[in-house]
């Protein structure tokens, strides 16, 4: 399935959502990243070539519901850096996604989980060298502070 294709299912699943009570209040909102390998197990090294599978974990971690808006129709990114800092790849380079403002509601306790495939390549398409790379993810909404929006950085080697 292509990207765009896939961002806009999101989307619209996203939107699909059946209507709750909504407290503007997103200070409970967490989110978090984990790095998994193809069994779904959370992992620190890959071997060359193995899919690295990135999980963001979006939570309202509160007792009443949360509404997070966002600017267009993208919902989060992830990024990947080799050990100097430079970003190496970017789920988001390339893909057009839809100008429509959205919001979305996220029911009080609920958790929901976006995640992506990196095959290992640049942004270019080339495979990466071996060695050390971070992973970084954002759920982009315009409406979370900056520690809302993008998660830890997990530490991970290819070998």
């Amino acid at each position: 399935m292509n990207k765009l294709l896939a961002s806009a299912l999101i989307g619209a699943a996203l939107l699909g959502l059946a209507a709750c009570e909504v407290d503007e209040n997103t200070d409970q909102i967490l989110v978090s990243l984990s790095v998994r390998d193809n069994f779904g197990q959370e992992v620190s090294s890959f071997s060359s070539g193995e899919t690295v599978t990135l999980v963001l974990r979006v939570e309202n971690d509160s007792d009443r519901a949360a509404s997070i808006d966002f600017d267009d129709g993208q919902i989060f990114d992830f990024e990947i850096s080799n050990s100097s800092g430079a970003q190496v790849w970017l789920w988001s380079d390339g893909m057009a996604f839809t100008t429509a403002a959205q919001s979305t509601q996220f029911a009080a306790g609920e958790v929901r989980n976006f995640s992506v495939d990196w095959e290992q390549v640049d942004n270019d398409g080339n495979d990466v060298p071996l060695g050390s790379y971070s992973a970084q993810a954002e759920l982009t909404a315009n409406n979370l502070d900056s520690d809302q929006r993008f998660t830890e950085v997990d530490n991970f080697t290819l070998q």
